[in-house]
């Protein structure tokens, strides 16, 4: 599956959101996750992604994305 280089969006943070998020950047995909959980609900999840390059939506999903 070519990725790189494609945009992707990431709805909900949950055992399988978090995976794909993963596996959509390791293929080179510029990936946003979005989860309706605050910040402070996400504190484990987010500083992973971070890490890995993968911008974070906390609140609900906003658009124009």
């Amino acid at each position: 599956m070519e990725l790189n280089g494609k945009r992707a969006l990431v709805v909900g943070l949950g055992k399988s959101g978090l995976a794909a998020a993963l596996f959509l950047k390791e293929r080179g995909a510029q990936v946003t996750v979005s989860d309706v959980r605050s910040a402070d609900a996400l504190a484990r999840e987010i500083p992973a992604l971070l890490d890995h390059g993968i911008a974070v939506e906390t609140g609900g999903f906003r658009r124009g994305i």
